[in-house]
């Protein structure tokens, strides 16, 4: 399990040949689920939440149970700029929320972590509180 905050600007328009590739996403939360929703074998599911009583989207990604990351760039599976993936079959769900900028929070695990597990990560993501600097 993985819990991470990142500031994201840059995604690879190929998670696996993503040498070259990082692009420039726009600023709003659509901008950023939408390049990740549009990289080839992520199985990329979207949809609105609501974290800390701000709105989001949540995306669901997977790194494919049988990817080789042997012929990926460098022997890594990517997601942005900073983000590669530890093993196949891994499960990142990635949740933004706005209050003038985007926040992304990274939960990262395996599709064999116990329920308990699961559910702790989404308990922790729930009590997450975003406020504004100042």
């Amino acid at each position: 399990m993985y819990i991470g905050i990142w500031d994201v600007t840059y995604v690879y328009s190929h998670p696996c040949q993503w040498e070259l590739t990082a692009e420039e996403v726009g600023p709003a939360v659509a901008d950023l689920a939408a390049a990740l929703e549009q990289q080839p074998m992520r199985d990329a599911a979207v949809s609105d939440i609501e974290v800390g009583g701000f709105a989001g989207k949540l995306v669901r990604l997977s790194v494919p149970d049988d990817v080789d990351f042997a012929n990926c760039d460098q022997g890594e599976f990517r997601s942005w700029v900073g983000r590669w993936h530890q093993g196949p079959g891994q499960r990142d769900v990635y949740i933004w929320a706005v209050n003038g900028s985007r926040v992304v929070v990274d939960v990262a695990y395996y599709p064999d972590l116990p329920q308990a597990d699961l559910d702790e990560l989404e308990s922790i993501v729930q009590s997450l509180r975003i406020t504004s600097p100042g």
